[in-house]
């Protein structure tokens, strides 16, 4: 929970900070590995992980890394490839941690978390060795939110644009389509799980958020660009064709 890991910081002594969900598992060596890469100045090191169904992951393979500017590793984070939100497969310095904590009450506290800390960093690493477990499971955080606590990965998203608007302008047209996407997978799953009126009330909150947040659409492909600009006009029917095709889903 985020009052156990905001606890669990307040009073780590150590230079250096990881996270383990208590239902993954890790390699022996990943620590070892992730320090030994941070010996190089990095300030935060990331390694690959794997999704597992058993006790059964396969840890190794590739052991190339490669060094990034906090530019870079932004860029990389906004588009959701490599240092994405996810904690538990780095290891941190814990000064660019700081005086960051999880928002207490928040179902996936890490969307919250992981992009300020990222920013506090000057050099980041990222390993391709496999070192971390990621369970796959029903009873799991991100399989059991309940459809009206999914917006909280819109209001992530609102605080991340205006975090990148102020910090890293240069990524603001990344940072603002991957916004009204996500807006877009989220009015889809309020249609699917909410009752009518429910998902009548979130659909109107994500246009206000598209309305504040407007998307330029440097960055788009040309199938990109025709769903926001049809998001735009008529995000109920977007919605509704994309759960038709299961585009997203």
């Amino acid at each position: 929970s985020s009052s156990a890991r905001n606890l669990g910081i307040d009073n780590a002594k150590g230079a250096y900070l990881g996270f383990v969900d208590s239902d993954d598992y890790l390699a022996p060596e990943m620590y070892e590995h992730l320090y030994g890469l941070m010996e190089q100045g990095a300030d935060i090191a990331e390694c690959g992980h794997v999704d597992a169904f058993d006790d059964s992951a396969v840890f190794g393979g590739d052991d190339s890394f490669r060094i990034y500017t906090v530019l870079e590793a932004m860029s990389e984070h906004i588009q959701d490839q490599i240092f994405r939100q996810l904690i538990w497969n780095k290891l941190y310095r814990r000064e660019v941690i700081g005086d960051i904590r999880f928002p207490v009450g928040k179902t996936i506290d890490d969307e919250f978390f992981t992009y300020l800390v990222l920013g506090n960093a000057k050099t980041l690493i990222r390993s391709e060795r496999i070192c971390y477990a990621y369970r796959q499971q029903e009873s799991s955080v991100m399989h059991s939110v309940e459809a009206k606590n999914r917006l909280q990965a819109v209001d992530a998203k609102v605080l991340r644009h205006k975090y990148i608007e102020k910090e890293f302008p240069v990524l603001v047209g990344d940072s603002a389509k991957t916004l009204w996407l996500t807006c877009i997978y989220q009015g889809q799953l309020s249609i699917r799980e909410m009752k009518r009126e429910e998902a009548d009330q979130s659909i109107r909150y994500i246009q206000q958020v598209l309305a504040e947040h407007p998307c330029v659409f440097k960055t788009c492909t040309t199938k990109e660009k025709l769903w926001l600009h049809w998001a735009r006009i008529d995000l109920r029917s977007v919605c509704l064709l994309r759960n038709a095709l299961r585009i997203g889903l």
